[in-house]
């Protein structure tokens, strides 16, 4: 009974903190709208981004580890203008859609990629946070493609992935474990949001 308890206040705090979040995308999409964007150039913004935050973690070592930690958060962020622009202006097109579902597959795979190839962290642990993170992406639009709803199903979404990557990497200029433990806590987390939606489909779609 405690542990549903606690389960249910987690997912309490998600959701007070996605609605404050909520908010600040709108307005900054109200802003760029202004600036004569749209919700697919945002999407490129927030690809550029990651891209240059995975360049960032080639060429940026001990202590400049903050450029490849703003830019990630940055690219984030672009990424969750991105679908409030589209709702808010009744933008959304199922090619937007399909355009940001990939630009953002390509995002995290370059970042994790470049980490990897940077040697910032165990070869094991990131190709394990890498495949994972990638299956909860993939489980989703299985599941979405046979009628299921599962945004907010699992703990360890893209948006929580890239805030733990990015916090990982701008304390290790501080603590040189920390970017290592942040995939560490990337791979196990993913495996339990995978895990997670699994049984969700397995016992809704019977």
């Amino acid at each position: 009974m405690a542990g549903i308890l606690k389960i249910r206040n987690m997912n309490l705090t998600r959701t007070k903190i996605k609605s404050r979040v909520k908010f600040l995308f709108e307005g900054s999409a109200s802003a760029l709208h202004r600036a004569g964007l749209n919700p697919n150039s945002v999407s490129a913004l927030s690809l550029l981004s990651s891209l240059a935050s995975a360049a960032s973690y080639l060429y940026f070592r001990e202590p400049y580890f903050l450029p490849p930690a703003l830019l990630l958060l940055l690219g984030g962020f672009f990424d969750g203008v991105d679908g409030a622009m589209a709702e808010k202006y009744g933008q959304k097109t199922r090619f937007g859609a399909l355009l940001d579902s990939t630009f953002d597959r390509i995002s995290e795979l370059a970042v994790l990629s470049a980490v990897i190839v940077a040697n910032l962290c165990d070869l094991r642990w990131g190709l394990l946070a890498m495949a994972t993170s990638m299956m909860v992406s993939y489980t989703r639009a299985r599941a979405e493609g046979v009628g299921l709803d599962m945004m907010g199903r699992g703990i360890a979404e893209r948006p929580e992935r890239t805030i733990i990557l990015a916090l990982a990497t701008a304390l290790n200029s501080v603590w040189s474990e920390a970017l290592p433990l942040g995939v560490v806590i990337i791979g196990i987390l993913s495996t339990v949001t995978f895990i997670q939606r699994m049984s969700y489909a397995r016992s809704s779609l019977r």
